[in-house]
């Protein structure tokens, strides 16, 4: 939505200057936030994902367990979603396709999260 917003926006301002200097002036200020907003979600994602791991698996499996979960993470979403990603961009209904399917990964990575339940006052020596 922002994007939405602010790309008339800045197309109109652009029309009074050289788009050249417009965009190269940009860079500077495009690296910083993305450097910034990415480092920051990845700090969230990283945090929350390795407490989590740790509290559902026992004592004696939860190396192995957490393990085995990131891993298939990895497998899935590294390799089995651009994969996908690819088939569905160049057949059928195109590149809206691959924007379907992130937002149908985002809704079954959100009904598992939920279906876990609450895992912070759990015994770690019990899990």
């Amino acid at each position: 939505m922002i994007n939405e917003q602010s790309a008339p926006h800045t197309g109109a301002e652009s029309d009074g200057r050289r788009r050249g200097r417009r965009i190269s002036g940009s860079a500077l200020v495009i690296t910083l936030v993305f450097v910034i907003s990415m480092t920051i979600l990845n700090a969230a994602t990283v945090g929350v994902v390795s407490s989590l791991l740790a509290e559902l698996f026992p004592t004696e499996f939860r190396y192995t367990g957490a393990s085995v979960a990131y891993q298939f993470a990895g497998l899935i979403g590294g390799g089995i979603g651009p994969l996908l990603a690819s088939v569905l961009a160049g057949t059928g209904p195109g590149v809206h396709s691959v924007s379907i399917m992130i937002a149908a990964f985002c809704v079954i990575s959100a009904v598992c999260a939920g279906a876990l339940g609450d895992t912070r006052r759990v015994d770690l020596n019990r899990a």
